[in-house]
């Protein structure tokens, strides 16, 4: 099993090489970037919003159904896969900064970082002066 940022360059790749990869390939690729974005949620606590459409859905259903997509909207749904995975790597391991961090008794500047839902906006961490905002 990869770890995330070797399945981010993974996708990446893949995208700016789509025509090299099969169509199980691509699929293959799009199947675990849904269960990464999944699991990634649950990690967070991040709850899925039913009414709300969800883009992970989407690489679900592209990669069930591969000959119905051009190469340019398979290197589209790679790069926004990647990015959401991404997102979800910095969110998590924002929170477990934050956590090992007061564990420890300590007020840091990454102990003080605030995490918002991606569903409701970007992510925004403080780290002393500094102000970092990642778009989710």
């Amino acid at each position: 099993m990869s770890t995330l940022p070797d399945f981010i360059a993974e996708l990446v790749r893949a995208a700016n090489e789509v025509g090299k990869c099969s169509e199980f390939e691509r699929g293959n690729l799009l199947d675990r970037a849904y269960r990464a974005i999944r699991d990634g949620r649950d990690q967070v606590g991040t709850a899925q919003d039913s009414l709300g459409r969800d883009p992970s859905i989407d690489f679900l259903t592209m990669s069930r159904s591969m000959p119905m997509f051009s190469d340019e909207e398979i290197k589209a749904a790679l790069l926004e896969a990647a990015g959401m995975v991404r997102a979800l790597r910095i969110i998590i391991d924002a929170k477990n900064d934050a956590v090992l961090n007061s564990n420890e008794g300590e007020s840091t500047p990454v102990a003080r970082c605030r995490i918002r839902n991606m569903s409701s906006g970007p992510l925004v961490r403080y780290r002393g002066c500094a102000r970092t905002v990642f778009e989710g």
